[in-house]
C-alpha cells in the first residue's frame, strides 16, 4: 500500500499572499511570507476580472524580474487555452520562432527563446515564468515503513480480507531557492478551442 502527501506546489510557492483575496498560502513551511519580502514571488493580477493575454503583459513581468532580481525567466508554464491565445498574437504579428525540439522526438513554441509548456494542472487563466534551476526536492527524513500503533508491527491485517498491507514512507516537499525571479501572471482570459 502507499499513501500520497501533497508536496507543495508552484502554486503555493508562487504567490506574493498580498492577503486572503488576493494571495494563494502565506504559510509555507512554517514560514509567514506576510512577513519576508524575499519569499514573495512576483504575481501580476487584476482582481479576478479576465482580461486578454497581451504580448505587452508579458514582456512587462519578464523586464520587471530582469531589472528587479537581475535574472532571467528560462521557461513559461501554462494552460492549452493562454497558449492558444499566445499562438494567436504571433501568428498577427508574424513573429515566430522556430519550435524548440526536445530530448525525444517533440517540440514546444518558444516566446523570446524561452520554452512555452502546457500542463493540465495549471489553473485556467494561469501562466507562470519559472527559472527551473531554483527548485530543490527536500528530503524530510529517512524513507521507512510505517509501524502500527503498538510499535513493532509493519504489516496490518486488511479489515474483512485475508491480506495484510505495510505502508513505506518518504516525505519530501519541494522548495525555491530564489522565490523572487518566479512569477505568476493570473485572470487571462483563455479562447474557446
Amino acid at each position: 500500500s502507499y499513501a500520497i502527501g501533497e508536496p507543495n506546489g508552484l502554486l503555493a510557492i508562487v504567490d506574493d499572499y498580498v492577503n486572503a483575496t488576493y494571495g494563494y498560502v502565506d504559510t509555507i513551511q512554517g514560514v509567514a511570507r506576510s512577513s519576508y519580502n524575499h519569499m514573495k514571488a512576483y504575481v501580476n493580477r487584476n482582481n479576478s476580472v479576465l482580461r486578454a493575454y497581451s504580448t505587452l503583459l508579458l514582456q512587462s513581468c519578464l523586464d520587471s524580474i530582469a531589472d528587479s532580481t537581475y535574472r532571467e525567466t528560462e521557461m513559461l508554464l501554462t494552460t492549452r487555452g493562454v497558449r492558444r491565445a499566445m499562438l494567436e498574437t504571433m501568428l498577427a504579428y508574424k513573429s515566430f520562432e522556430a519550435p524548440w525540439e526536445m530530448d525525444g522526438g517533440f517540440s514546444v513554441v518558444r516566446f523570446n527563446g524561452m520554452p512555452v509548456y502546457v500542463h493540465p494542472k495549471v489553473m485556467d487563466g494561469t501562466l507562470f515564468g519559472l527559472i527551473p534551476s531554483e527548485f530543490i526536492m527536500l528530503q524530510m527524513g529517512d524513507p521507512h515503513f510505517r509501524e502500527s500503533g503498538a510499535g513493532e508491527a509493519v504489516l496490518e491485517q486488511v479489515q474483512g480480507v485475508d491480506a495484510w498491507t505495510a505502508y513505506y514512507l518518504y516525505r519530501f516537499n519541494m522548495w525555491c531557492d530564489l522565490f523572487r525571479p518566479q512569477f505568476r501572471i493570473d485572470d487571462i482570459t483563455e479562447p474557446s478551442a
